[in-house]
């Protein structure tokens, strides 16, 4: 899709986002997911907090302002240089506004749903969970959700929900997603790993259905539904069994991947983590949440921008009492981010799809902010 298809699609957007400027992109997207197109695609979404520039600054042009001389002449913004061999597959959209759910610095749940909600609870089915919800059931996972928390110790910050009052669960520690994606670092650990899992899965079952006959309607209603969630788990176990058998898992991140909290080590994991999933058939589906729900106030100190990225990077310009230059800091959080974009392109990009290709082909990667631009007008993004 160029840069500008996103302004030309179709009014066949699903009604779950009605309303979201997200809407035509996310009907195209399913249709194409579904199989109405040439190929199934991949989707990775990756979601940030605090904002794309700053808060009523006097400068020569926001962090992701481009020079267009025509549709194939434009230039590459500073602060997503990294992003410059993609120019071909690039595009950046601006200024559109999602009120979310009235928080000052970011749009909360509404990031994915594009509906308002009270700002607390989930509010609908988020972008990346409606396109698993209509491709993934085949998937060992229908979507995975990895979250970086602000600090260690902290829950994992994601915006990924199956509608009102069901989120989906993020995962925030790269040890434990690589091992609940792959089973282990090796094919013989895995596999051991996921069989003594679903041999355990295999006596839940027998029990719960053994049981089931001697309860009343209502609660065997309510056990159908554990049994239903046994089976959808017990055949994520049986897919990655059966890709073991032809391939061994890819070897652990590196880096310290026991170090949770705003690390870059982490992130790229994460990333990859994700793009290994996608390439080795396990999902279709991957957000990676940095921050990603009104995380307004947390630092970058492991990027060397220590103290409040809001209050010193988003309303700052040139400021230098903590050392650095706010407008520098600001471009290198988000070369930082482009960085992890391509990262996961390149390793979609050496593996090969079904049918020809790569996995990279098939693959849209769209990138977004809960806090938007001028995260206190409206959460533009």
């Amino acid at each position: 899709m160029d840069r500008r298809s996103f302004l030309r699609l179709g009014a066949g957007a699903t009604t779950a986002l009605a309303g979201s400027a997200l809407a035509p992109f996310v009907g195209r997207l399913v249709a194409e997911a579904q199989g109405r197109a040439e190929e199934r695609v991949n989707l990775i979404v990756l979601t940030g907090g605090n904002g794309w520039g700053h808060q009523g600054m006097a400068r020569d042009g926001e962090p992701l302002y481009t020079r267009v001389g025509s549709p194939t002449d434009w230039d590459v913004p500073p602060a997503l240089a990294p992003l410059a061999p993609l120019r071909d597959r690039l595009s950046i959209l601006r200024s559109f506004a999602n009120r979310g759910d009235g928080d000052l610095h970011g749009s909360g749940w509404s990031t994915l749903t594009g509906v308002r909600g009270d700002g607390r609870n989930a509010n609908g089915v988020s972008l990346d969970r409606l396109v698993a919800q209509r491709v993934g059931a085949e998937d060992a996972f229908s979507s995975l959700a990895f979250g970086v928390p602000v600090r260690a110790g902290r829950p994992a910050p994601c915006t990924s929900s199956d509608g009102p009052l069901q989120p989906f669960p993020a995962i925030a520690s790269v040890r434990e997603a690589f091992v609940h994606v792959f089973g282990g670092a090796d094919r013989a650990a895995a596999e051991a790993s996921l069989g003594s899992e679903l041999s355990l899965l295999d006596g839940m079952r027998d029990d719960l259905e053994r049981g089931r006959g001697r309860l009343a309607a209502f609660e065997r209603a309510k056990l159908d539904q554990m049994l239903h969630s046994l089976r959808d788990t017990e055949r994520a176990i049986q897919g990655r069994l059966a890709l073991l058998e032809a391939r061994e898992p890819p070897p652990l991140p590196t880096g310290d991947v026991d170090r949770s909290g705003l690390s870059p080590d982490a992130i790229q994991g994460f990333a990859e983590i994700g793009a290994q999933a996608i390439a080795f058939g396990l999902t279709h589906v991957v957000h990676l949440s940095l921050l990603g729900f009104n995380a307004h106030n947390a630092g970058w100190g492991a990027l060397g921008y220590g103290g409040d990225a809001h209050e010193n990077l988003m309303h700052r310009s040139g400021l230098r009492n903590l050392g650095y230059d706010a407008d520098a800091a600001v471009e290198g959080i988000l070369r930082f981010q482009s960085e992890v974009v391509l990262r996961m392109w390149r390793l979609l990009e050496a593996a090969p799809a079904p049918g020809g290709g790569s996995e990279a082909d098939r693959t849209v990667v769209l990138w977004l902010n809960s806090g938007g631009g001028k995260h206190h007008d409206e959460c533009p993004r």
